[in-house]
């Protein structure tokens, strides 16, 4: 039962660091590079920030970036905290249903569906998520030009 098992560990990490940010608490430790005493954050910005900033190489400047980015922009937070309930609690009712068709399926079967089950599952929500924060991304690049041409307009109204 590993695959369920990651599932419900991850569903459970999301979903409560989700929580933490709704509810305004903050830190009682350091989280990526978010310092201890700020707001909590959502573990999928952490994750993103990891991402980029290791295995992309993108280093402190990226982290950075990241962070300034979820500072700044109420569409980017949104769309942080939004990934963070639909794939917290997809994870979790991914791991309940593969764990109950573990138990009532024949070993072999069960087995093959302990592990496949949650893979797939993942790749569709992966497919997904890459829809969801293209069209989000676009949508906060139109604001932040509606917001810049608003204020450029207003520069050069006559006084």
């Amino acid at each position: 039962m590993p695959s369920p098992t990651i599932c419900f560990y991850f569903g459970f990490l999301l979903c409560g660091t989700a929580v933490l940010t709704q509810m305004k608490k903050t830190l009682p430790f350091e989280m990526s590079s978010t310092p201890k005493g700020t707001l909590w954050r959502p573990a999928v910005l952490a994750f993103i920030e990891d991402a980029g900033g290791i295995e992309g190489r993108g280093g402190v400047d990226y982290r950075a970036a990241v962070i300034k980015r979820y500072e700044v922009s109420p569409r980017f937070r949104r769309m942080i905290l939004l990934l963070s309930w639909i794939w917290g609690l997809g994870l979790i009712f991914i791991a309940i249903v593969s764990t109950i068709l573990i138990m009532l399926l024949k070993e072999d079967i069960g087995f093959g569906v302990g592990w496949g089950l949650p893979w797939a599952f993942s790749a569709v929500y992966s497919i997904m998520t890459a829809f969801f924060v293209s069209s989000q991304l676009k949508k906060e690049k139109e604001e932040w030009t509606a917001k810049e041409g608003a204020s450029a307009d207003r520069s050069m109204a006559p006084v």
